[in-house]
């Protein structure tokens, strides 16, 4: 072996010990590295809000929309012809007028005359019935003297006497109908209303009941017709059952609203009554709302009235629910909520919902006083499963639910 042969051998002899030393002190670094301690994989528990409950009285409000209009309203005709000689100051458009009041004068010449006709034609009838009595008293008393027994009728003139009567009668009857023709021809108003359409004036002539003379309609009572769906009329006590004693003060109250000048106007009604039939087009029930002496004051002396025609925002008072408590509708799981217990651990409990609105609900059975009910959604609960309550919030919820109708 040569020298060179020697040298590549002694280089490859020191390479493999120099790699054994440096692994086995490796090795031996290794074994003196302290090892960290190990440490028990904790459960992450899920981070919560909660509201507090608070138990209080609701009133269950059905809110709908409908256009007042009045209780009555006439098309005003004559009962008699002639020509309209005189018009009342109030027979205008938007004039207001008192019950019995004259409105019209159509000329009653002809009907006086009518009136005088009639007069004398019964004073004949009644000359005629005296005058038919005094000769069948005569007639009886003649036969009677003769002796002859009972009498024929005529003989003893009775159907002259009784052709007498019926004329007589027929002859009152005539001027009855003449002095009536004669009054109608003052106009009179039926009630105390206000004129909405005018279609006469003075000099016009009118055919009885043919002629129309304006529309006209009552000032002391107005209505609303306002729909409401059948999930909406289980939350008001309807009028609906056969009831001849029924008060309003019995009724649901109605809270009629617009808008006038900026401001919210608001008026009281109560519900009259419920249409005989749901409306087939829209499936729902029509109530109408009765509103007394709608054209009165009915706060500071610059309120509008309630004139027919004006779109009205309704709320109609329902049930009051007792012990209700108001959550977020976000907190109700398919007729569930999960309610935090003092240890921390969820619950999943039923309750009674009687009314859901955009936001919030009311439930009328499940929850205590103080319950705090979870308003976190979750990705999944288990009854009994811990978490971590970050937020309690007792004023989260107003006293009132303003989105709840």
């Amino acid at each position: 072996m040569n020298s060179r042969t020697r040298g590549v051998l002694r280089s490859i002899i020191l390479s493999f010990v120099i790699l054994g030393v440096a692994v086995l002190f490796a090795i031996y670094m290794d074994k003196l590295r302290s090892r960290p301690e190990e440490k028990e994989d904790l459960p992450v528990l899920p981070r919560v809000e909660v509201v507090r409950v608070q138990l209080e009285s609701h009133r269950l409000e059905v809110v709908t929309h409908g256009t007042v209009q009045p209780r009555t309203e006439t098309s005003l005709t004559s009962e008699v012809s002639g020509v309209i000689v005189a018009v009342s100051p109030n027979f205008f458009p938007g004039k207001f007028f008192h019950e019995n009041e004259v409105l019209l004068e159509i000329d009653s010449t002809e009907y006086r005359a009518l009136r005088a006709e009639a007069r004398s034609r019964l004073a004949q009838a009644r000359l005629v019935f005296k005058q038919e009595s005094a000769f069948a008293e005569q007639a009886r008393d003649d036969w009677n003297d003769l002796g002859l027994g009972e009498g024929g009728d005529l003989a003893l003139r009775k159907p002259q006497v009784f052709r007498a009567k019926m004329e007589m009668e027929a002859a009152e009857a005539a001027l009855e109908v003449a002095e009536r023709n004669l009054r109608l021809t003052t106009i009179r108003a039926p009630y105390t209303g206000r004129v909405r359409e005018k279609s006469v004036d003075i000099g016009q002539v009118v055919a009885a009941r043919v002629t129309p003379l304006a529309r006209i309609y009552s000032v002391d009572v107005a209505e609303v017709r306002l729909p409401i769906s059948a999930e909406e009329a289980a939350f008001v006590e309807l009028p609906e059952q056969y009831q001849d004693d029924i008060n309003a003060s019995d009724k649901p109250e109605v809270i009629l609203e617009f808008d006038y000048a900026g401001r919210r106007i608001s008026r009281l009604g109560f519900v009259d009554r419920v249409e005989g039939a749901i409306e087939v087009s829209t499936r729902q029930t029509v109530v109408v709302a009765k509103v007394l002496k709608p054209f009165s004051r009915a706060g500071a002396s610059d309120e509008p009235p309630l004139k027919p025609g004006q779109f009205v925002r309704a709320r109609i008072l329902g049930h009051l629910i007792k012990d209700a408590a108001i959550i977020p509708r976000g907190s109700l799981h398919n007729q569930l909520v999960y309610v935090i217990d003092a240890q921390a651990r969820l619950q999943i409990r039923p309750v009674r919902v009687v009314r859901k609105g955009i936001d919030k609900v009311v439930v009328a059975e499940g929850l205590n006083e103080g319950d705090l009910v979870c308003i976190t959604p979750l990705v999944f609960a288990i009854e009994g499963m811990e978490v971590i309550v970050e937020n309690i919030s007792g004023d989260a919820l107003p006293r009132e639910a303003k989105d709840l109708p």
